[in-house]
């Protein structure tokens, strides 16, 4: 890992009240009881589908970097930004 991070060691776990959907080729994200909607790319579609409450980030940008080994610093760049800002919008939560 190049890049020293707080959230690397702690578990991911996607918010309860998130539901990822699908809509006329559109993913997102939607908070049922706001109804906020997150637009989601595809990466950030599947890093939130790992945040499944069993896996560290660490972990998550391990597995994703082995299917781009070529891209492995992009890789661990793309998945903390997208673990960030949903961190920041409510839909993921850290456990220590």
């Amino acid at each position: 890992m190049t890049e020293e991070s707080p959230e690397l060691a702690r578990v991911a776990k996607q918010e309860t009240r998130f539901s990822l959907v699908d809509v006329e080729g559109e993913t997102l994200l939607v908070d049922a009881e706001s109804e906020a909607v997150i637009y989601m790319d595809k990466a950030a579609s599947v890093v939130w589908l790992l945040c499944d409450g069993t896996r560290r980030v660490a972990d998550i940008i391990a597995l994703i970097g082995s299917a781009y080994p070529e891209s492995q610093g992009q890789v661990e760049k793309d998945v903390l930004v997208a673990v960030r800002s949903l961190a920041e919008q409510g839909a993921l939560l850290f456990e220590p």
